[in-house]
């Protein structure tokens, strides 16, 4: 544990998530939400940012932030997201494998043949 609090069930006094949320957090079998990341940054003696930026939420110096091709930030290129191996994608709280990507990147396929077929119609 961190910041001084030996147990979950200390953590939880102090910040009120769940010792099943701490546990699943602290597992890597749910990905933390922002509102508990903000609940727990003051108990945890690190800034809200910081947590944000652990989680993946943010981007840390030195990663990509992903944009598009006009260079607006905000706007997720799913493309450049998909094609970047060197990345993790989180879905669901997990990070999906490489065969789960390939996955993801033959349903998009699919979606815009159906998107160009219903807009030539």
């Amino acid at each position: 544990m961190a910041a001084g609090y030996s147990t979950l069930g200390d953590l939880y006094r102090a910040s009120r998530v769940t010792v099943s949320t701490l546990s699943r957090i602290e597992a890597g079998i749910q990905m933390p939400m922002p509102a508990t990341l903000k609940k727990l940054a003051p108990f945890l003696g690190v800034s809200y940012e910081h947590l944000l930026i652990t989680a993946g939420y943010l981007p840390s110096s030195g990663q990509m932030v992903v944009q598009d091709s006009s260079g607006d930030h905000g706007v997720l290129d799913i493309d450049q997201v998909l094609d970047d191996d060197s990345r993790p994608i989180r879905l669901g709280g997990r990070v999906i494998s490489r065969e789960q990507r390939q996955i993801l990147r033959e349903n998009l396929s699919l979606i815009r043949r159906l998107i160009n077929d219903s807009s030539s119609d």
